[in-house]
């Protein structure tokens, strides 16, 4: 019998949520699998994770962030002929790549924000490319770690002066819109959800630890938008070769009507915390939690 095990934790900005993921899988795996071990890889880079996987080891990856998502474990799972849950490698790296994933949807005619890579050395020139108000993002972080809207120019050289997040940064023109998201189980889009934070857009904290945000399913948009939204997250999920799982995040200006829904990213594994939004948009078309692990444990290629 195949031993499960669950990897979680590691050392990118998201290992609390990653921790919590892998705590919330295990425990519903083990309510239908005996051999289930939840192996938290550390806080810093090192190999003894790998005592626990053998040819007979089938991993639930939670791991969220850079490594864990990015393809970079995948490569090393897939190189030890291990099968495990989410995305391959492809898939993997380029949703990480907000730059690459806006690629995509720019060549199948999904509209995607104005944004533009800058070197962090250069940030005093980000004026010159982009009009206030816009968006400051890492390239490669998920959670919306590190974003941060700029809207007082004056402000930059203190933004700068603590970035954390590489070397290049994503200047992207910022959309007041509302912020809807839908995930893809089994090739199958599920209900759009309406996130309404109580601040000004939805940040880690308010992702994480601000209970005033409110959260809608169905979203109440037009039909043409919902329609919309959900064809667009399938054709990235589709495009790029995601596997089993996805959610995709739109951003949608009314006061532009149709013209005003953009795709902003696609996340190859979304949260599954009691808390997360692809559960919730499960439960909502009648699917447990259990269930959903179980689809996902399933699809381990």
């Amino acid at each position: 019998m195949k031993k499960i095990v669950v990897l979680m934790g590691g050392w990118s900005a998201e290992r609390k949520v990653s921790l919590e993921s892998g705590r919330c899988v295990a425990d519903a795996l083990k309510k239908r699998h005996t051999h289930v071990e939840a192996v938290d890889v550390g806080d810093a880079p090192n190999r003894s994770w790998m005592d626990s996987l053998d040819e007979n080891t089938i991993v639930f990856n939670a791991l969220h962030g850079t490594w864990g998502e990015d393809g970079t474990v995948q490569g090393l799972l897939e190189s030890m002929h291990i099968p495990h849950t989410h995305s391959s490698v492809h898939a993997s790296a380029i949703a990480m790549d907000k730059h690459a994933s806006a690629s995509i949807a720019h060549m199948l005619s999904i509209r995607v924000p104005r944004h533009q890579l800058l070197a962090r050395k250069r940030w005093n020139t980000i004026a010159d490319v982009m009009a206030l108000p816009f968006v400051i993002k890492p390239v490669n972080e998920g959670s919306s770690v590190g974003v941060t809207i700029v809207n007082d120019e004056k402000k930059l050289p203190d933004i700068i002066a603590s970035w954390q997040h590489g070397d290049v940064l994503m200047v992207q023109q910022w959309i007041d819109g509302r912020e809807l998201t839908v995930g893809i189980l089994n090739d199958e889009p599920l209900d759009v959800m309406e996130i309404i934070p109580a601040q000004s857009f939805y940040d880690y904290n308010a992702k994480y630890d601000d209970t005033a945000t409110q959260y809608h399913i169905p979203a109440t948009v037009p039909d043409a938008i919902a329609t919309q939204v959900r064809e667009w997250a399938l054709a990235m999920h589709r495009t790029m070769g995601c596997s089993c799982v996805s959610r995709s995040d739109f951003l949608f200006d009314e006061n532009q009507g149709e013209e005003g829904l953009y795709f902003l990213e696609i996340n190859t594994q979304p949260g599954l915390t009691s808390h997360s939004l692809l559960p919730a948009m499960a439960a909502h078309r009648g699917i447990s939690f259990a269930q959903l692990v179980t689809a996902i444990l399933e699809s381990a290629q």
